[in-house]
């Protein structure tokens, strides 16, 4: 049975949003780095980020005539009273704003393929290093994931490409955090490199998908 095949439809289906393998309709936190004054927003309990309402937080910037400047996305592991984000605005934000700003948030155990990019790319990734463990022994399941792999990465770089190009994001007062290749690099190759290293066929493969990605026009 090829396992991967239901997680591999599950991350093409989220690297094609444009949205969720970009900025999530907001702006780089890498291009503009947050002011050095402003109120830390800290959230109230523990859990991987699995939404943002990016249209709710708009608005609450908008109200605060203000901008805000988010540390996770969907993915990130949020802790309770550590600060998830920055608010500049010249007032504080009222008591009613906190909550609603901690609803904007939608967090639980476990992460989200529909939202988060990079646990689609592990994933696929832990499969294929299970698949080449010794009780296993079938290398060509990793193969056939790093083929998809290469496919996903192309799927990003496309709709990376494109959210720069584009001249006004949607959400105009919210930055967030970028997936990088780095990211993207570490989490699809890693396992496999060290799972795989004495399958010549496997180390072949890894190379041909490393440099196909040295040509990709990103």
């Amino acid at each position: 049975m090829r396992i991967w095949l239901p997680v591999a439809a599950e991350a093409r289906l989220t690297f094609s949003a444009q949205r969720m393998a970009g900025l999530i309709g907001g702006k780089s936190q890498q291009e503009t780095s947050p002011p050095d004054e402003g109120f830390f927003w800290r959230f109230d309990r523990f859990g991987y980020v699995q939404h943002v309402d990016m249209e709710t937080l708009q608005g609450l910037a908008e109200d605060l005539e203000g901008e805000i400047w988010l540390d996770v996305r969907p993915g990130s592991f949020a802790t309770k009273n550590a600060p998830i984000g920055l608010i500049r605005s010249e007032s504080e934000p009222t008591e009613e704003q906190w909550k609603k700003l901690m609803q904007c948030l939608t967090v639980g155990s476990d992460r989200s393929y529909g939202t988060d990019p990079r646990f689609a790319m592990i994933v696929l990734a832990e499969i294929a290093a299970r698949a080449l463990s010794p009780a296993v022994n079938d290398p060509g399941t990793a193969i056939a994931v790093l083929t998809i792999e290469l496919e996903l990465f192309h799927m990003w770089a496309e709709n990376d490409r494109k959210t720069k190009e584009r001249e006004s994001p949607k959400f105009d007062r919210l930055y967030v955090p970028e997936i990088t290749a780095e990211d993207l690099l570490f989490d699809a190759f890693t396992p496999i490199a060290r799972d795989g290293a004495s399958m010549i066929e496997v180390c072949l493969r890894l190379q041909k998908a490393l440099r196909a990605l040295m040509h990709m026009d990103h």
